[in-house]
């Protein structure tokens, strides 16, 4: 059980607050229709709420039917710091990071940021960044303090990299954030978005699986240009295939033939979607080898997605495609994605999924999505609102210099520096080879 600190500049006061309030933690306040509706659904609060004077009326105003029932305190402001460009850091692990801040650069100062390749070649971010003209620095195993931005923003607090850079960084309590990419199976033993110091989560349904001491909703900038567009005139389906990273890659063969075998027997048209990184044998199917910067146009063509745990599902609903879930191979992944049995079915089996591939037909389920269902929905998993973009709100973010308590545990255990070092001959194998 949670009390809540809503604030909009003023982390003094909750740092004070917090000493006699150890289960207090702070969410940063942004207009935005359903941005923060039905917080207390997602997280489990006290009656109490305090709230930063200067956002009361604001958050009265645009969430009277969430607050009921709760007694709210105000608190007087203590700090109310103009923002800056603040000299940033960003991380590039991999080419879907590249799109996820390429809208937030565009923000800020560029005097103002350095960008950071992993180098790690088969995740294509330097391809990437260079394809967008964007200029980078490849990163440095041991940086300098001059290396070191005033503070670092990574998309991946958890892997071995990113983690020995965020440990530079508190190292000089400077601040670390991370941006939430996708979709993530939280509360794992890799404790995915807790090693930075402030997460910016790109959904207030994030915070039902992780709560930190401050938390951001900023959005996902991937997906604040895409428009709803009507649905093809024809049923075809799309199969995304991501069985990547040793995660369920034994199920793989037999998930994709469950589905085409359905597809066969209702005579649907499909396309298999198949991840960068998956190293699945398709070539017997109808397959396109996908990626981060054409998958969009593959749903645009198709009607409906079918997907395991992937954030492919965000955004087959922010072009308005209708979604099925399909695991009959059990999976139990640490985020929600509230299937409503309407516009996102869950199935099980090869009759739960026929089941579904009628029901979202063309024919039955219509050539648009619930236009309620899709602006809801967007709000609350990814930050989309027509107040403000994610990609400003983010800058905005990075800008506000935050009153920065830095956390005193700043240890490696023996097991990441194991992967590290690991990393680290990578990293030299790549200098070596070019």
């Amino acid at each position: 059980m949670y009390k809540i600190y809503f604030f909009e500049n003023d982390l003094a006061s909750f740092y004070e607050l917090k000493k006699n309030n150890k289960n207090l933690v702070a969410i940063k306040f942004d207009s935005g229709e359903g941005l923060l509706t039905k917080f207390n659904h997602y997280i489990n609060v006290e009656n109490e709420i305090f709230v930063e004077e200067s956002i009361l009326n604001s958050i009265k105003k645009e969430y009277p039917n969430t607050i009921t029932g709760f007694n709210l305190i105000p608190v007087k402001s203590k700090t109310n710091i103009p923002s800056r460009d603040t000299s940033t850091n960003f991380f590039i692990s991999n080419d879907t990071h590249v799109y996820l801040f390429k809208n937030i650069l565009k923000e800020l100062n560029p005097k103002n940021y350095n960008v950071l390749n992993s180098m790690l070649k088969f995740e294509n971010a330097s391809t990437a960044l260079n394809n967008l003209h964007i200029k980078y620095q490849n990163f440095k195993f041991f940086p300098s303090k001059e290396d070191l931005k005033e503070q670092l923003v990574v998309s991946n607090d958890w892997g071995p990299v990113e983690r020995l850079l965020i440990y530079h960084f508190k190292k000089q309590n400077l601040p670390t954030y991370c941006l939430q990419e996708s979709i993530i199976d939280f509360n794992d033993y890799l404790r995915r978005m807790e090693w930075c110091d402030y997460p910016i989560f790109q959904g207030i349904v994030s915070l039902k699986s992780v709560v930190r001491d401050v938390n951001f909703i900023g959005g996902n900038p991937r997906y604040e240009v895409i428009e709803c567009i009507p649905r093809p005139s024809t049923n075809r389906v799309m199969i995304n295939v991501n069985f990547t990273y040793g995660i369920f890659e034994e199920v793989r063969e037999s998930w994709v033939s469950d589905i085409i075998d359905v597809m066969n027997v209702n005579k649907v048209e499909y396309i298999i979607s198949q991840h960068p990184r998956d190293l699945g044998d398709m070539s017997k199917y109808n397959c396109v080898k996908s990626g981060a910067a054409i998958v969009h146009k593959t749903l645009q063509e198709s009607s409906i997605l079918i997907s395991r745990f992937s954030s492919l599902i965000h955004e087959a609903i922010a072009i308005g495609r209708p979604v099925i879930y399909y695991n009959p191979h059990g999976e139990q992944m640490n985020y929600d994605f509230e299937p409503d049995g309407l516009n996102i079915i869950s199935a099980s089996n090869k009759r739960e999924l026929t089941y579904a591939i009628q029901a979202l037909s063309i024919n039955n389920y219509g050539s648009t999505i619930n236009k309620t269902f899709h602006k809801n929905y967007l709000a609350r998993h990814i930050g989309i609102t027509e107040e403000k973009k994610p990609s400003t709100r983010i800058a905005e973010i990075l800008k506000s210099n935050y009153i920065h308590q830095p956390i005193t545990d700043n240890r490696l255990s023996l097991k990441i520096k194991g992967r590290i070092l690991r990393s680290y001959m990578k990293y030299l194998l790549n200098k070596i080879n070019g």
